[in-house]
C-alpha cells in the first residue's frame, strides 16, 4: 500500500482542524440563547435535529450512483450532529 502525498496529509489535516460546525451545534447555541443550556434545549435541538433528517432526500437504490448523489446525501447527514 503506498503512503499519502505529503500534500494529501495536510490538506486533510486542515479541513480536520477546521471543521464547519454541525446543524446540532448551530441549532443547540441559537436554542440555549432563548431557553438555557439544559435539558429543554437538548429536547428540542434533537426534534429540530431529526426534522431536518427526514427532510433531506433519500439515498438513490439504483446501481448508478449518478454525480455522487448518495455521497452528497451520506455527507449533509454526517454533519446533522
Amino acid at each position: 500500500m503506498t503512503e499519502k502525498p505529503d500534500f494529501i496529509k495536510i490538506m486533510e489535516e486542515y479541513f480536520e482542524k477546521n471543521k464547519p460546525p454541525t446543524l446540532y451545534k448551530l441549532i443547540w447555541e441559537e436554542v440555549g440563547k432563548k431557553v438555557g443550556y439544559g435539558i429543554d434545549c437538548d429536547v428540542m435541538t434533537d426534534r429540530l435535529v431529526d426534522i431536518v433528517a427526514g427532510w433531506l432526500p433519500k439515498e438513490s437504490e439504483g446501481s448508478i450512483d449518478v454525480l455522487q448523489w448518495n455521497k452528497c446525501v451520506r455527507r449533509m447527514k454526517e454533519t446533522l450532529r
